[in-house]
């Protein structure tokens, strides 16, 4: 009983001291809690208060914001912009900095500005439209505005999620900038009106004819990559030495998102970079003007990033690749200036490619030395290209490198004579740059006279040509007579027999008024109101696209004519080819004549309506009996394209053989190749009908066909269309000759012409009452023009290999740079390797085999270089046959074997390159061991000497010496 009273008092003392001791830590915890602020009464006084100071500062937000900007940002200005104060009142701009950004513009070509609209309220809906007011031109030498051009947006923004979560939209607009730009630029205004909400934000837009400085763009997520291409000197194409005349260049930063949707708005830059794909992927649309841009004559730099299966896709198949995984190079061999770095553990990781077979033949490939994988791949879409290095210019590992420079300039300064249309003429801006501040051409009959080259003449002599030289549509002379015949016989002989009838002679009198108004009714009914009621449309287009490609970029001048006086919307709609629906793409604007001095009362303003189906004309007002004149820039459909191939004649390296094939769907009148001052007719006869295709061997090589006179096969022949005759027929046709005499010299490997006698640009017209109009005559004329690369515009050279093996020598006694001659002898079905004496201490114990092979490689080895084919190596690694007695039986031999190729270095003497090293596993007398193929690049003048190649095969062991020998050796060109 004691011992349970003890226990009882003993529980009753530690429950004691348990209630004592947590009423301490509770108590301990409480005034903690009180000095740390977690009491929660007081937790929620701060909550409550920080939620007011919250609604106060919500408030006194907007409850609309917006913000408008250019699609390319001036990277240097961004960079440089200040930094936003977070203490600073609320803002009505959605990007805070986006008033410090700077655009670019470039005269008579399309820019793309970005509105942002944002909701900040929860239960309020704003409607309202953007407009963007620019006047196309300016006053001219009368002080009048002749051109204004109106762009406009209907838009509605929801309710969103409050200030912390608006709905955000945005809106694209492309602008045509001004052909009569100030020297430092333009200002836009932006309205946008959203009810009591209005607001006006502005854009600046940098003139780049200003300096006629090379444009670069470029689209990274990194805001700000590439800064170094800024302000750097020019790099000569063929030299690293930096030219004597400092050349900057502008450049311009692009969110992806940011990124245009119509290929005319790229058209500014002479080069659009990516730096690796971005991480939010491009949309169709944006892929598609992209594709459009470079087939315009434009240039694209991707580069890999370092993900490989963010270039699956779209990327690979504009690009012309395939991706196969990643790997690691030590050297950049081929890209100029080639790059070793002094240590002797670099490494540059790459993305490994191979060129898709339907983009071999037009594509420029250059390998790594001892890898063989691809280091840049050039694709070429006609005048433009598209070039793929595996890497990223911005890696640490290349800061020491110039290619990182280099590379993107070779592509600006070559690209440079091919931009769409020969924009870039270098007549035309030696004289931008010579025009002092605020001139206006326009009003300088004289000196505009100097700038008539190449496109500025074909715009003033179609301008001309469409005011004066457009057909009235007339009815036809029998027509006309049938009607005064008709009216004489009911008149005269039929109205006095009619009323004889009756015998009411005399009312034969009263009725000749009324038969006269009567015919006359009908005469204006039938005849003013008919055909000659209707519109004439006359299209005068010039069209660029590669060797098969199946849209074509094109530059249609456009006019309409039209008796009544009215204000007309022109829509440029889808149409079915081929069985598929084809968007053109239109981009209409004023066809601006630079010889015109006074104020031209036909050409009032030019209302663009942008719409999610493209641009439209709207309210395209045109006098009675007069011509409105337009230019627009569109895509053309070409069936699958116009196949040429062109390459050295195999007898005759002067001559060439071309293939052609027309699969564009249309006829070709007088087809034309014309290279270096010479032409040679591409067909039989003037027609070449969809379908047909021709052969020509040996174009200009001795006993062959003989070239032509340009002039006399394409400039000064007349050419006889069906549909468009007269004057009219002539003084144009002359003119597009004219502007192609100056374009054919830009395509240094030659071009294709012909004609097409039909309109690529379809075109509904609408009268002010929105009733279609019949159009009385569509005129069109087409001057194609298809560049060609002589290189990389023929057969893939591979297919005309013998399939069979390359003849090989083999030699024991060889030694580099050496006094002593080799004795080379013919290969055998198992060639012997020589064994080596170890005679240094650190070959001590090991066996070392010997062998070198000798070879000719083909004699267009850099063709098949580019082409992507390269030499395959097999071989079986065998111990003799042959006994000998003095070494002892083994049962399995194993070690390293490594190849290697002759190079010569930098002191002009002969290295070994190694191209592999692998391990010997499992040699027995009976099991030969057989080497994985080897991959030797062709066409690099390092491992060529007086077309002979060399290659090192070398085996060491560890085991007891044994003699090898090659079994089954087969050298031969394969294609990737």
């Amino acid at each position: 009983m004691k011992t349970i009273r003890m226990g009882r008092c003993l529980v009753a003392l530690l429950c004691l001291f348990y209630v004592v001791g947590g009423a301490s830590v509770l108590s301990y915890r409480a005034v903690a809690g009180e000095a740390a602020g977690d009491d929660p009464a007081l937790n929620k006084e701060d909550a409550e208060k920080k939620k007011k100071e919250k609604e106060e500062r919500d408030k006194k937000e907007p409850p609309f914001k917006c913000s408008a900007w250019c699609a390319f940002k001036d990277i240097s200005v961004q960079l440089a912009a200040p930094r936003v104060d977070p203490n600073a009142p609320p803002s009505d701009q959605t990007q805070l900095q986006s008033t410090q950004w700077e655009g670019f513009g470039r005269r008579g070509q399309w820019a793309t500005v970005i509105v942002e609209l944002s909701n900040l309220t929860k239960d309020v809906t704003f409607k309202g439209y953007v407009a963007v007011n620019l006047n196309a031109v300016g006053e001219n030498s009368v002080g009048q505005i002749p051109y204004k051009t109106n762009y406009r947006k209907e838009f509605e923004v929801g309710p969103g999620g409050g200030v912390d979560t608006p709905n955000i939209q945005r809106i694209r607009f492309s602008v045509l900038c001004k052909e009569d730009w100030n020297e430092a630029g333009e200002q836009l205004q932006i309205e946008i009106n959203a009810g009591s909400q209005s607001k006006v934000r502005v854009v600046n837009l940098k003139n780049l004819d200003a300096t006629g400085e090379p444009f670069v763009v470029v689209v990274s997520d990194n805001e700000g990559a590439l800064r170094y291409l800024t302000n750097q000197k020019r790099i000569n194409p063929d030299d690293v030495d930096l030219d004597a005349k400092a050349k900057t260049r502008q450049v311009a930063s692009v969110r992806p998102a940011d990124f245009p949707t119509r290929w005319h708005d790229l058209t500014l830059a002479n080069l659009i970079v990516f730096e690796g794909p971005p991480n939010d992927k491009l949309s169709d649309a944006q892929f598609d003007a992209l594709k459009s841009y470079v087939q315009a004559g434009g240039h694209v730099l991707l580069m890999a990033g370092e993900d490989p299966s963010r270039l699956k896709g779209p990327w690979e198949e504009l690009a012309g690749i395939t991706v196969k995984g990643s790997t690691t190079i030590q050297s950049i061999d081929e890209i100029h200036p080639a790059y070793q770095d002094p240590s002797k553990t670099w490494t540059l990781p790459v993305i490994d490619v191979q060129i898709k077979d339907d983009a071999r033949r037009n594509s420029l490939v250059k390998r790594n030395h001892k890898t063989g994988c691809v280091e840049m791949c050039r694709r070429f879409y006609g005048a433009g290209s598209v070039t793929f290095i595996p890497f990223s210019l911005n890696n640490p590992a290349l800061k020491l490198w110039p290619g990182r420079e280099t590379v993107p300039a070779q592509i600006i300064d070559r690209g440079a004579v091919s931009t769409l249309f020969g924009q870039a003429n270098s007549t035309d801006i030696e004289n931008s740059r010579n025009r002092p501040t605020g001139y206006n051409w326009r009003g300088k009959s004289q000196e505009a006279q100097i700038e008539r080259t190449g496109l500025v003449n074909l715009r003033n002599t179609l301008d001309n040509s469409f005011v004066n030289d457009t057909p009235v549509q007339m009815q036809k002379l029998n027509t006309v007579l049938s009607f005064l015949l008709l009216y004489l016989l009911c008149a005269v002989p039929g109205n006095y027999f009619l009323f004889g009838w009756f015998r009411r002679r005399e009312v034969a009198w009263l009725a000749i008024p009324v038969w006269a108004a009567s015919f006359s009714v009908i005469a204006y009914a039938v005849g003013y109101m008919g055909q000659t009621g209707k519109l004439t449309v006359n299209e005068l287009s010039v069209i660029e696209a590669g060797p098969r490609e199946d849209v074509g970029i094109s530059r249609t001048f456009f006019g309409v004519y039209a008796p009544q006086r009215d204000d007309y919307s022109v829509e440029f709609p889808t149409f079915k080819r081929n069985g598929a629906e084809f968007d053109v793409q239109a981009a209409p604007g004023h066809l601006v004549n630079s010889s015109s001095e006074t104020s031209r009362e036909d050409t009032p303003a030019l209302q663009i309506v942008d719409t999610d189906q493209g641009l439209l004309v709207n309210k395209l007002l045109v006098q009675q009996r007069s011509t409105r004149r337009l230019e627009v820039v569109h895509r053309a459909k070409l069936g699958d394209g116009l196949d040429v191939k062109v390459k050295p004649n195999a007898a005759d390296d002067k001559g060439f053989d071309i293939e052609i094939e027309n699969n564009t769907g249309y006829e070709l009148l007088n087809p034309v190749f014309v290279h270096e001052g010479n032409a040679i007719e591409l067909s039989a006869t003037p027609q070449m009908l969809p379908g047909a295709k021709n052969s020509l061997l040996g174009v200009g090589s001795t006993g062959g066909i003989a070239w032509k006179n340009k002039a006399d096969a394409f400039f000064g022949k007349a050419v006889a269309f069906l549909s468009v005759r007269g004057k009219q027929s002539d003084n144009r046709t002359q003119a597009l000759k004219e502007f192609l005499r100056d374009r054919v010299d830009q395509f240094r490997n030659g071009v294709v012409c012909a004609w097409i006698e039909e309109k690529p640009l379809p075109a509904n017209i609408y009268n002010s009452r929105h009733q279609k109009m019949e159009i009385g005559k569509f005129e069109g004329l087409t001057l194609l023009l298809v560049p060609v690369g002589i290189k990389h515009g023929g057969q893939s050279s591979a297919q005309s290999l013998k399939t069979g093996p390359i003849p090989v020598r083999y030699a024991l006694n060889y030694i580099q740079n050496g006094s002593t001659a080799a004795r080379w002898q013919a290969a055998k079905p198992a060639i012997p390797l020589q064994l080596a004496k170890a005679n240094t201490p650190e070959t001590q114990g090991t066996n070392t085999s010997i062998v070198t092979l000798q070879f000719s490689p083909p004699t267009n080895a850099a063709e098949l270089h580019n082409d992507g084919c390269y030499l395959r190596m097999h071989f079986k690694l065998a111990i003799s046959s042959v006994e000998d007695s003095d070494a002892p039986i083994i049962k399995t031999l194993s070690g390293t074997l490594s190849i290697s190729v002759e190079a010569r270095a930098d002191n002009n003497s002969m290295v070994w390159q190694e191209l592999t090293n692998t391990m010997i596993t499992g040699l027995q007398p009976d099991k030969p061991f057989k080497a994985d193929s080897i991959d030797i690049p062709l066409g690099d003048y390092k491992l060529v000497k007086d077309n002979t190649m060399r290659v090192l095969i070398k085996t060491d062991t560890t085991e007891a010496p044994m003699a090898l020998e090659l079994r089954n050796l087969d050298i031969r060109v394969v294609e990737e």
